[in-house]
Formats: C-alpha cells, sequence, structure tokens
C-alpha cells in the first residue's frame, strides 16, 4: 500500500465486502491487526459478516439452504461468522469500537425503501455490516 500512495499518518476508511465469510478465522484477525497497524486513531473500516447460522447450516430458510449449496459447488464455501453478539467484543479486543451494525432489517429501510414506502429490493436474512473505527 506505501508503494502506491498509502498514508499510515492519516485516517484511512477501508472497505472489506464480500470477504470474511469466504476465509479462515486467522486471516479475518489477520486483516483485522493489519488495519490495526497501519492506521491512525479514527480510521475506519466497513465490511459485512455472514451470521454463524449460515456457516453451520442451522435453521436455514430455503433460500440460505441453496445459496449454500451454490457457493459450494462453486468451491467457494462458507466458512466464518459470528454470532450477532459476539462481533463488538471481537472488535473491541482488537482495537476497534463499533460505529454501526446493521441487520437486514435495518439495510431495507435504510437503504432499499423509496420515498413511496415500497421496498425495491432485500437483503439475505443472515448478513450483517458493520461500520468500526480504530481506538
Amino acid at each position: 500500500l506505501l508503494k502506491f500512495g498509502f498514508n499510515k499518518g492519516l485516517r484511512n476508511f477501508f472497505i472489506w465486502e464480500g470477504v470474511t465469510f469466504y476465509i479462515e478465522r486467522r486471516a479475518v484477525r489477520d486483516m483485522f491487526q493489519f488495519i490495526q497497524k497501519v492506521s491512525v486513531p479514527g480510521s475506519m473500516v466497513t465490511f459485512d459478516y455472514f451470521h454463524t447460522n449460515m456457516i453451520l447450516q442451522n435453521n436455514l430458510s430455503k433460500k440460505a439452504k441453496r445459496s449454500v449449496r451454490f457457493h459450494e459447488k462453486l468451491g467457494e464455501p462458507f466458512v466464518h461468522g459470528w454470532k450477532d453478539n459476539e462481533v463488538a467484543e471481537y472488535l473491541e479486543k482488537m482495537g476497534f469500537s463499533i460505529i454501526q451494525h446493521m441487520y437486514p432489517q435495518e439495510m431495507t429501510r435504510k437503504y432499499l425503501t423509496g420515498r413511496t414506502e415500497k421496498v425495491y429490493a432485500k437483503p439475505f436474512e443472515w448478513i450483517r455490516l458493520v461500520a468500526a473505527q480504530v481506538r
């Protein structure tokens, strides 16, 4: 990053979407440690994650089961997730504070509903969005 103009002395914003559920817990930890190492306080990271039920295949809807099978056939199984109540504690230990933790219903209301209350799309029930700040 430094070779391409990244400045460790400035607050930075990392967008890390569509990754955490495909990589092992160790790799997720390594990425958060990297962000913490190269960032000044106030830098931000936004990422998405899957609820643990999706990874363990517990209590899944038909839509979720189809998604699991599809990704396994592609050779890209889902391998990492968190329970909702684990994320804040995990990030705290890594040196981050959660700014926002969004669930599907809030995503629908905030980003996918028009002025006339028409819902244009719904996110998968197992996905969550987080914005966190380096302390």
